[in-house]
């Protein structure tokens, strides 16, 4: 219940700081400097690779939906270039497979990118590429072996990394957008003794929407002119 308020709570700061700024972004000068765009991850499909003592494990892909969004803050540098920061919510986890037995593994974190944004083709097309940095706050682990099922849950966990560092890349056509990320460090915390064994390491695909304000006035342009 806990998890659930405050993910709500910081879902819905970030919704109203978006929806603030772009109102006033676009009763703005065109020549604004900082614009403010919101980025939904609506879906993520994530990978891993898991080894236990230099031993592969097998992985199950694993599929999210469920909070996964951003703000992004950008600054202009050009008529093509952007640098960006925010703030992103997402749900990152993997699932290992052991003979009969299912263990899936989720963090829900709180992060912060630092990249590029390219645009092209009059900004239908956005490409984008950098780095984050994610924290988590809140483990939640399940292990299932036939009928039986056991789940837990924690909030700052010393059983995975506090910080999940990732590159990524990505691209946005006409506000659909995806984006890969690579995590450049292990899942779990080395320093306790049932996990210091198992090095996960993930990769993730990521489909949403980019709701850039700019996206938005091409739009009405465009429903303006068939109008006509």
């Amino acid at each position: 219940m806990r998890t659930n308020v405050l993910m709500f709570s910081v879902l819905f700061f970030m919704s109203n700081l978006a929806t603030a700024q772009d109102s006033h972004v676009t009763d703005a000068s065109k020549t604004k400097l900082i614009t403010f765009t919101s980025g939904f991850e609506s879906g993520i499909l994530q990978f891993a690779k898991v080894e236990s003592q230099g031993v592969s494990m097998s992985t199950i892909p694993r599929f999210t939906y469920f909070f996964n969004t951003a703000v992004d803050a950008n600054m202009k540098l050009g008529n093509h270039l952007n640098i960006f920061t925010g703030l992103a919510i997402k749900n990152l986890g993997l699932i290992i497979r052991e003979n009969d037995t299912t263990r899936k593994h989720r963090v829900y974190t709180l992060g912060a990118p630092l990249g590029v944004k390219v645009y092209m083709a009059n900004k239908k097309v956005i490409m984008k590429v950098g780095a984050d940095l994610n924290m988590a706050f809140n483990y939640r682990w399940k292990t299932m072996n036939g009928k039986s099922k056991t789940k837990q849950s924690e909030f700052f966990s010393d059983k995975t990394s506090l910080f999940f560092p990732s590159v990524f890349a990505g691209i946005s056509v006409q506000g659909v957008s995806v984006t890969a990320s690579y995590y450049l460090n292990n899942f779990f915390h080395q320093s306790v003794q049932s996990l210091n064994t198992i090095d996960a390491r993930l990769f993730t695909i990521g489909f949403g929407l980019n709701l850039d304000n700019q996206m938005e006035k091409l739009k009405k342009q465009q429903h303006k002119k068939r109008a006509l």
